[in-house]
């Protein structure tokens, strides 16, 4: 769209500028929040190339480990589940996973059990509330002296028997805040935007602090409502309705972001049946499909996105910091992401998994490459 291909141009701009002027005194005015906030969503427009994790292990871990992935079926944590296959195989070791469903904590429970009774390496979670499984599960694992690695939640401190993997607290408030400095150089430092949030996720509420930090820091005269959701109402297709709802009811919300782009389907028809579609502009958090094509369509303004598959090297890296007694785990705790818009949406490809050598940069920090 005009205004992305706006932050694009004037981020850069922005960017020269102050390189110019650096160290000449009174050279140039200050630039804007507006003018702030474009130059950091131009940043984050950018194909990230490294991986965020730096520090090598001491040693290249033990081969012939088995290693458990317990899966709730989600489109998010299907990408997590297959880097966490494809670090194993990198390492020589075997993986598995074992399905639950995220609503019943009872057959998580049963799945925990029945892993660690394959006497694992160590078993990994996305998503999942630290001791979600009972007091009884990390006894079990405490004494059996196997890792649970949890990542995608928040928060994730080292206790007992749980350790963190990929993407904690540190992760989602980037992609907040980045998102914010769209929304506010996109808006003209005066947009009005409805929130989707489902607070049931730890780390989305990271992320919707971040974003409205962000605003409060760079745009006073930004407005944002929120909508709080459950996984039940989203399961119940209920989430749609209360958000469009709102948007008619106040004619001066312009912009519609989610925490997740899952639970953005549908949403275009109903803007269109509303007679409001060209008034809203959607985007948010963890590109997937339908997404993506609407950006190539022009029909939703920016999305996040996240590379699923590398949380999953970073679960692997995790454990493999556990086995060889090495520092660096907290360097798993954020990813690398992008902001995509319809300008640069034809060049993404799906599943998201960016730095596309992600997988070789960890294998040089795992001493196997």
């Amino acid at each position: 769209m005009k205004s992305t291909k706006r932050i694009i141009a004037l981020g850069a701009a922005l960017s020269i500028s102050m390189l110019s002027v650096s160290g000449v005194a009174g050279a140039a005015p200050a630039p804007t929040p507006v003018q702030q906030a474009l130059g950091l969503a131009a940043q984050r427009m950018v194909v990230p190339t490294k991986i965020l994790q730096t520090v090598p292990l001491k040693s290249k871990p033990p081969t012939g480990l088995n290693v458990v992935f317990m899966n709730n079926g989600t489109a998010s944590t299907q990408l997590i589940a297959q880097g966490v296959e494809e670090g194993a195989k990198a390492l020589g070791w075997t993986y598995q996973s074992m399905s639950y469903s995220g609503s019943n904590l009872a057959t998580l429970q049963a799945a925990m059990m029945n892993a660690l009774a394959t006497r694992p390496a160590g078993v990994m979670l996305a998503g999942v509330n630290s001791g979600a499984w009972g007091e009884s599960v990390t006894q079990a694992y405490a004494e059996a002296k196997v890792p649970i690695i949890i990542g995608s939640t928040c928060p994730a401190a080292p206790v007992g028997p749980i350790f963190p993997g990929g993407s904690t607290c540190a992760n989602n408030g980037p992609i907040g805040k980045a998102l914010a400095d769209w929304f506010i150089a996109d808006s003209g430092g005066k947009g009005h935007i409805l929130i989707e949030s489902m607070p049931f996720y730890a780390v989305y509420v990271v992320w919707l602090d971040a974003f409205k930090a962000e605003v409060a820091r760079l745009c006073p005269d930004c407005k944002i409502d929120v909508i709080e959701v459950t996984p039940a109402q989203f399961a119940a297709g209920q989430i749609t309705g209360q958000l469009v709802s709102k948007l008619r009811s106040d004619p001066s919300i312009t912009y519609l972001f989610y925490d997740n782009a899952a639970w953005s389907a549908g949403i275009l028809p109903a803007l269109d049946s509303a007679g409001i579609l060209d008034r809203v502009k959607v985007g948010g958090q963890a590109l997937d499909a339908n997404s993506l094509a609407a950006l190539k369509n022009h029909q939703e303004v920016v999305w996040s996105a996240n590379a699923y598959p590398i949380y999953g090297y970073a679960d692997i890296d995790s454990l493999a910091r556990i086995l060889t007694k090495s520092s660096g785990m907290t360097k798993n705790s954020a990813m690398p992401f992008q902001l995509v818009t319809s300008v640069n949406a034809g060049s993404v490809t799906l599943p998201y998994t960016e730095p596309a050598n992600a997988l070789e940069q960890y294998k040089k920090m795992w001493k196997v490459s």
